[in-house]
């Protein structure tokens, strides 16, 4: 088993990184509480059958998957079904699925009844690399992506490895997509990792987890350094909501990544991971539309935005430019 504890400011919680993990949840959940399972439709049904025979008392929340559904509607839905069931301060919320399930049920979990304890539980590669580590809880708007939102740590993080077998390829390289941003910002170490033939998943999400950590202990509300993991997430995101979601996140940010090492030294080296893992898409889209929805970026002030450029593998920078010069990278 790997622990690592997630230790700055107010924030003290553990992630625990084990092959089949789930199957022993007694020991890490307070049978006591009384506790909601927060997830979506698509989850396979296997993981809710194994934590229900171990939490017998546990009741179920399901909505129905999407980034469209990443909204006010399922937000609400979700604190309207709290309050009817009389959950207490002293509940407990658990975020079993990906990305959109953990950052709906910590959003969740920061403002019913000002904040209850959750434990996240992502079970896709994405949110195993990225949702573990920060304290973000969002939901989407017409506007634009993750436009509103709060900073709210669970008490801790349960990782099982095995659980990336029911994912398609495609899942998985959506979940790559961030772990080369990671090497690409921080550590070349986990670039070098993705070039040899043999994953070793385990060892890539303790890489990563640790990279994000590393910008998180030292800005946890993403004022200053933070921000260089929006690496490839300003056209991404704006991508994402331009297509009405019809990326995927990872593919979204690999397009992202792709417009901002443009003319590098390292171009090439970047693209043929990119390729490799069939994250190298063409994509078509109205360069206005997507100039639009980037003005909605929460790293804009004062018609300026701080732009995340790599000056070498494992070395991002903050620039600030003017927002109309973003148009020259799209």
């Amino acid at each position: 088993m790997n622990i690592i504890n997630v230790s700055y400011r107010n924030t003290d919680y553990n992630i625990y990184i084990d092959n089949n993990i789930l199957d022993n949840l007694k020991n890490y959940v307070d049978t006591n509480k009384k506790i909601l399972i927060i997830t979506d439709d698509k989850l396979p049904k296997k993981y809710i059958k194994n934590i229900g025979k171990q939490l017998i008392d546990a009741d179920l929340f399901v909505f129905e998957s999407g980034e469209i559904n990443k909204s006010e509607k399922t937000l609400f839905a979700i604190l309207n079904h709290l309050a009817k069931n009389n959950y207490s301060r002293d509940s407990l919320l658990i975020a079993l699925g990906g990305g959109i399930t953990g950052d709906i049920t910590a959003m969740a979990a920061s403002i019913y009844k000002r904040g209850i304890d959750y434990i996240n539980i992502p079970t896709t590669l994405l949110s195993q690399v990225d949702s573990s580590v920060g304290g973000k809880t969002a939901i989407n708007s017409e506007h634009g992506k993750n436009l509103f939102g709060t900073f709210y740590n669970p008490i801790m993080v349960l990782i099982d490895p095995t659980t990336l077998n029911t994912l398609t390829e495609r899942q998985k390289s959506n979940g790559i997509a961030e772990i080369i941003k990671y090497g690409l910002i921080h550590n070349e170490e986990i670039i070098n990792c993705l070039e040899n033939e043999n994953l070793n998943y385990e060892k890539l999400i303790k890489l990563s987890i640790k990279s994000k950590l590393y910008f998180v202990a030292e800005d946890p509300y993403d004022k200053k350094n933070r921000q260089i993991l929006n690496f490839g997430h300003t056209i991404g995101h704006a991508l994402e909501k331009a297509s009405n979601y019809e990326y995927l996140h990872g593919e979204a940010i690999a397009y992202g990544i792709k417009k901002m090492i443009k003319g590098t030294d390292f171009e090439n080296r970047v693209l043929n991971l990119l390729k490799k893992y069939n994250l190298d898409i063409n994509i078509k889209i109205d360069i206005d539309k997507l100039y639009n929805y980037i003005k909605n970026d929460k790293k804009i002030s004062n018609n300026k935005m701080s732009l995340i450029l790599v000056k070498k593998i494992g070395n991002g920078f903050i620039k600030t430019i003017e927002l109309k010069d973003i148009r020259k990278f799209l």
